[in-house]
């Protein structure tokens, strides 16, 4: 979720409408609608400032305030920010790298990618693309899979061997010491 601090705002918006200030009743108006809608408000005074650098507008904060003002009492903007979706998927991914691909069934990677993935597991297809990597890189994971059990195996063999020539070595002591002492 983004921060957004009106003074920044504010500073930003008179750079870009060409150090016009707003009246008082202007500004509050604007801030009434940053309260409710801050991203909507910022994507405005980008639309605006170009609008005026082009000169298609003259007064940017009185385009800013009736088009914030209009859009907050006519319809419900909702603006989502992709940084938090973004943050997720890269996550997804990494997760995918690094265990997923060790999963076996596609039935638990798509469980986990959709507990990961919470609010935009069905937007843009992405559970679909998660899978996609899973499948491309559930052979690799099979890869590791199989070397981890030979070398799982190869330290069974060794400790086996390593057991039994222990049980010689006790043997042939047992066996020096009762030859001895007959």
């Amino acid at each position: 979720m983004n921060s957004y601090s009106w003074a920044e705002v504010k500073r930003s918006a008179i750079k870009a409408f060409g150090d016009e200030l707003p009246n008082a009743q202007t500004e509050q108006d604007v801030l009434d609608a940053f309260g409710d809608q801050p991203a909507a408000v910022v994507a405005a005074i980008e639309s605006v400032a170009q609008a005026k650098r082009n000169g298609q507008v003259r007064s940017g904060w009185a385009v800013l305030r009736k088009r914030v003002v209009s859009v907050g009492s006519v319809i419900d903007v909702v603006v989502n920010d992709r940084t938090e979706r973004d943050a997720v998927v890269r996550r997804v991914a990494h997760w995918m790298n690094h265990a997923g691909l060790l999963f076996d069934r596609e039935s638990e990677v798509e469980d986990e990618a959709c507990r990961m993935l919470r609010t935009f597991a069905r937007e843009d297809d992405l559970l679909d693309q998660c899978m996609g990597l899973w499948r491309k890189l559930r052979p690799h994971g099979e890869e590791l899979e199989r070397a981890s059990a030979e070398y799982q195996l190869g330290l069974r063999r060794k400790a086996e061997e390593l057991r039994a020539a222990r049980l010689e070595k006790e043997k042939a002591l047992i066996t020096a010491q009762t030859g001895a002492a007959a």
